[in-house]
């Protein structure tokens, strides 16, 4: 998981216009009794919204990065919208307020979004935002990280750990970390191998090249195999965090 840069993607067409028509009718509704059909995906989900998440999350998903297909990918509510289950398996109204907010959806895969369903855990003791409350300018101590807005990488890393390879970690045992890593599963057993492979087949040959031009003292080599580590380690890359720590030797290197 990378941050996602939200600010050059404006809000499209759909949740500007029918999305604030629908909310009206959302508001006259009791909260509690709202469902997930509530919700008008032809709204939320329509193909201008999907581009619009596709091509700003480099056709990735939000958080375990792997590579999406526009037509069988899901919006994600970042915030559920119907109903939300709390750290202790609470149940509570959702954030249907927010159920049009561009910045409240995104892309994710099947599997991340059907690991967070509606778990939305805050830290014991935290305020719950309010009805037409906006979680940009009231504080509300979520612990799942928001990749529009949080910095995954001050939460989530890599270590290596001998015959597995690369295994994602809460940074500095980071609470909001061990949540998101929790929820997700993101070191479920395809995505671990899929990581590794994408380490043994793109990595590590970067690495095994860069330690053999530093041994020549070839500066053109590592020159060039520089620029590949920080193609490879940017945001528009799968697995992008994975390459950020796997090629710090290189992306550091002087």
């Amino acid at each position: 998981m990378i941050k996602i840069d939200r600010t050059s993607t404006p809000c499209p067409e759909p949740l500007r216009s029918k999305g604030e028509q629908d909310l009206e009718r959302l508001r006259s509704a009791d909260p509690a009794t709202l469902k997930g059909k509530d919700f008008r995906r032809t709204i939320y989900g329509s193909p201008p919204v999907k581009t619009a998440l596709w091509e700003m999350q480099h056709r990735k998903c939000c958080y375990c990065e792997q590579e999406l297909e526009r037509k069988h990918s899901d919006v994600e509510h970042f915030r559920p919208k119907a109903e939300v289950v709390r750290a202790d398996g609470a149940k509570e109204p959702g954030y249907w307020w927010l159920a049009y907010r561009f910045d409240n959806v995104y892309f994710g895969c099947r599997v991340c979004n059907d690991n967070k369903g509606s778990r939305f855990p805050l830290r014991a003791g935290a305020r719950a935002l309010q009805p037409e409350e906006d979680p940009r300018t009231v504080f509300e101590d979520a612990l799942l990280i928001d990749p529009g807005f949080d910095d995954p990488e001050q939460h989530l890393t890599f270590v290596w750990l001998p015959g597995r390879g690369y295994v994602i970690v809460p940074l500095d045992q980071s609470d909001r970390g061990r949540a998101t890593q929790e929820i997700l599963d993101l070191d479920r057993d395809d995505l671990a191998r899929s990581r590794q492979q994408y380490y043994v087949k793109i990595l590590e040959p970067l690495l095994e090249r860069f330690a053999r031009a530093q041994e020549k003292g070839d500066q053109e080599a590592k020159a060039e195999i520089r620029r590949q580590a920080h193609s490879l380690a940017a945001a528009d890359n799968r697995f992008a965090l994975l390459a950020r720590v796997a090629l710090r030797a290189i992306l550091e290197a002087t």
